[in-house]
């Protein structure tokens, strides 16, 4: 099996830094590098999936609202006194 090099150095240890685009400091995006030159390897934008999940939550609750599936937006748990 083939082993994964830096292009420049050779080395074949590597790291994942977040890096702050000049262009967008709002914008972080992640970035594999050579640890021993830092040549970069790739990079891409870092997912927060907490976030993704209540916009998807979000979403779902308005889709069913929107059908006529959900009446409230009480969230399930204990019936508060009078819903028994």
């Amino acid at each position: 099996m083939a082993e994964t090099k830096c292009p420049l150095c050779q080395s074949r240890s590597f790291e994942s830094v977040v890096v702050t685009p000049i262009n967008d400091p709002t914008a972080p995006v992640r970035v594999v590098q050579c640890a021993n030159c830092g040549a970069a390897l790739t990079a891409y934008e870092p997912t927060n999936v907490t976030a993704l999940i209540s916009a998807l939550e979000r979403d779902v609750r308005v889709a069913l609202y929107a059908l006529g599936l959900r009446q409230t937006t009480k969230k399930p748990g204990k019936p508060s006194q009078g819903d028994e």
